[in-house]
């Protein structure tokens, strides 16, 4: 506490009477010099005695205790650093400060300073105090699973905690005061796999310490016998050096595990978006002229023959779906749309498209909407859809004879959502129920042969409604039928859905409004598969093989849309997409849709992200090719392609238009080939 000027006998006399109890005490003037001290000062400082007198500058002072007692063991600039702190802690001290001398007592310092800039500074003996604190903290440290080093400001050996001697063993006998932290680390450095790790201890160790204050970086080593620790070192405030050994095998070989997973993982999805793309290119081509064969007149056998083709055809696709679908469900990679949707439209499309399959069977097929519903909902309609499909087909898959019902409403006792799926069909029995949503199984391996399948769909309608804060419940007696239970939060909708477009291309085709459509495909199947569906819509087909030709012919000519293989040679869909978007007006304005057998999450965003309007996977289902085609022209006005076209090139780079130009030539002259 700030006190008035200070009266030098009176000092005195306080200055004795705090030797009488062991207290060590001097006054120091506003200039900073010593003036008096009592007898305890000469015990706790006695290389001060014969040197110190009145007047003594207390910067002097300071600078004779720290070359007396730090020189023989620092250098010269890490001493007048010593020097500088100790100055500048002196000036700036407020509150009591611990320090420990060489002869092991620790002291407690205070200052109590004058109103004239003077003060008297008291040093305590707090040995036992420290002493009986850090037995404690000693105590406390066995505990610990790190290996805890201690070391003073000249960085020699102080404590080792219990764990320190079984995680060194070989360190043991340098557990001494004459040992310090390089030598510890020249000793661990020759215990240590890679030489890099040995080069960085030994680099560690060739450092004078104590070190700059940190905060110093934690460092991996790689220890024989494939261990791995982790040393991370903090300075302590009395300037001397705490290191702490971790042993981090073990997370580690978990994060070692975790990154094959991820790469593995990374394969499988990359191997699936190639087997995906690679198999989806003929069952295009298959169920493409399938579909083509369908509008032809054929004979009892032959038609029966084309029905069996385009069962397999589609229960191929079905399979190569539900392996689709199960691994992005796996990987985490599934979202759920958010949007408004027609419950009653829903459930009428799903009872019409599953109408034939229930009509070859000779089965009834009842559905109902409870009329308390409301009419919109919110949510995600493909997903609930597929859901509702896949029960809906397992139902009519498992029953031979009698009905299949859907019906949708309230649950009393939740107050959700509830959809249930019931069925006359063959039943589960009571033991293999709790198999049935797990992945890769069947409720008895024998239906297997009878009845096909990958064990995926319950597995993935059960994770997709799970999704949807959902779950399914089931009810089954062997011989009689099963019930399945779909309950999910209702959202109601805030306004009714988009109406479909009243004039699909379809009726504008019959209409006469043919269109002028580019192509861009470098598979030939696929290629005549595509033409032949749009030419019996009434429309005009060019096509290129690959997106260097499509960018060419789109300057050249024309279009009033383009369909665009995402995986071509030259250039790809996404670098022809692209380009067109980068062209002048009208071309820039084309509406494209991506038609393409990647079908993996993230493949219709990047489309999207390129420029394109729309995204149509592989095998082509006209239908939605084109509602895809129809909603892209809403979006792309067709007349804004049919506007007049500027000069080749013109905001292209030279080389760029100067290969489009020359490929553009070259169509010319092979156009009435095509």
């Amino acid at each position: 506490m700030s006190q008035s000027a200070p009266d030098t006998q009176a000092i005195g006399l306080v200055l004795a009477q705090l030797d009488t109890h062991g207290i060590a005490a001097c006054y120091i003037d506003a200039a900073e010099r010593l003036q008096l001290w009592n007898q305890a000062y000469l015990r706790f400082f006695p290389e001060h005695i014969g040197i110190v007198h009145a007047g003594w500058p207390y910067g002097d002072n300071l600078r004779h205790y720290f070359t007396t007692n730090h020189s023989h063991a620092t250098s010269p600039r890490q001493l007048e650093d010593m020097i500088a702190t100790s100055v500048m802690r002196h000036h700036t001290q407020t509150g009591p400060l611990d320090f420990q001398k060489l002869d092991g007592r620790w002291l407690r310092s205070q200052v109590n300073r004058f109103d004239d800039g003077g003060m008297v500074k008291t040093w305590a003996d707090v040995t036992a105090e420290v002493l009986h604190s850090e037995s404690s903290v000693i105590e406390a440290l066995s505990t610990l699973q790190q290996a805890l080093l201690c070391y003073d400001q000249e960085g020699r050996f102080r404590f080792a905690n219990n764990r320190a001697s079984s995680f060194f063993p070989t360190l043991i006998s340098r557990f001494r005061p004459d040992s310090g932290f390089a030598d510890h680390l020249r000793h661990l450095s020759a215990e240590t796999e890679a030489t890099e790790d040995r080069d960085i201890l030994r680099q560690l160790a060739a450092r004078s310490w104590p070190a700059d204050p940190g905060p110093y970086q934690p460092l991996l080593i790689n220890m024989r016998g494939g261990r791995v620790v982790q040393l991370e070192m903090t300075s302590t405030r009395d300037g001397g050096l705490t290191a702490v050994w971790t042993d981090m095998t073990e997370a580690h070989r978990l994060l070692a595990e975790r990154s094959r997973a991820e790469a593995e993982a990374t394969a499988k999805s990359e191997f699936l978006a190639v087997m995906s793309h690679e198999i989806r290119t003929p069952l295009n081509g298959v169920l493409g002229a399938i579909g083509l064969l369908d509008r032809v007149t054929l004979a009892p056998r032959d038609r029966d023959l084309l029905d069996t083709a385009r069962g397999s055809a589609e229960h191929l696709l079905h399979l190569l779906n539900d392996i689709l679908d199960f691994s992005k469900l796996e990987a985490g990679r599934v979202e759920l749309e958010e949007v408004d949707f027609d419950l009653r439209r829903l459930v009428e499309g799903l009872a019409a498209s599953l109408r034939s399959r229930v009509a070859e069977k000779g089965l009834q097929l009842d559905w109902c909407v409870a009329p308390e519903l409301p009419a919109i909902l919110r949510g995600d309609p493909g997903r609930l859809r597929q859901v509702l499909l896949n029960l809906l087909g397992n139902a009519i898959k498992f029953t031979e004879r009698g009905w299949v019902r859907l019906e949708a409403g309230l649950d009393p006792a939740s107050g959700k959502l509830q959809f249930s799926v019931a069925d006359s069909g063959i039943g589960i029995a009571p033991e293999v129920r709790p198999l049935l949503f797990r992945h890769f199984t069947q409720g008895d391996r024998s239906i297997t042969r009878r009845y096909d399948g990958t064990g995926l769909g319950l597995a993935i309608c059960g994770q997709l409604a799970a999704l949807m804060q959902g779950e399914i419940t089931v009810e089954s007696t062997l011989g009689q039928g099963s019930v399945f239970r779909l309950s999910l939060p209702i959202h109601a909708g805030a306004a009714a859905p988009a109406q479909p477009p009243t004039q699909p291309l379809v009726e504008m085709a019959r209409r006469g409004a043919s269109l002028r459509i580019l192509v861009a495909e470098d598979n030939p199947t696929n290629q005549l598969i595509l033409s032949t569906m749009l030419h019996e819509l009434g429309h005009q087909v060019a096509i290129a093989g690959n997106g260097l030709e499509a960018c060419a012919r789109l300057r050249h000519d024309r279009f009033d849309i383009v369909l665009m293989d995402m995986q071509m040679p030259e250039m790809d869909g996404m670098a022809a997409s692209r380009t067109i978007r980068a062209m002048a007006e009208p071309y820039a304005s084309v509406p494209i849709i991506a038609i393409t057998a990647n079908a993996l999450a993230g493949d219709r965003e990047r489309c999207l992200a390129a420029g394109m309007d729309g995204y149509i996977t592989k095998p082509i289902d006209l239908p939605l090719l084109i509602q895809a085609m129809d909603q892209a022209l809403h979006r792309r006005p067709a007349a804004v392609a049919r506007s007049a076209a500027p000069s080749p090139g013109a905001d292209l780079t030279p080389a760029a238009a100067k290969a489009l130009g020359t490929l553009a030539d070259k169509l010319k002259l092979t156009g009435a080939a095509r």
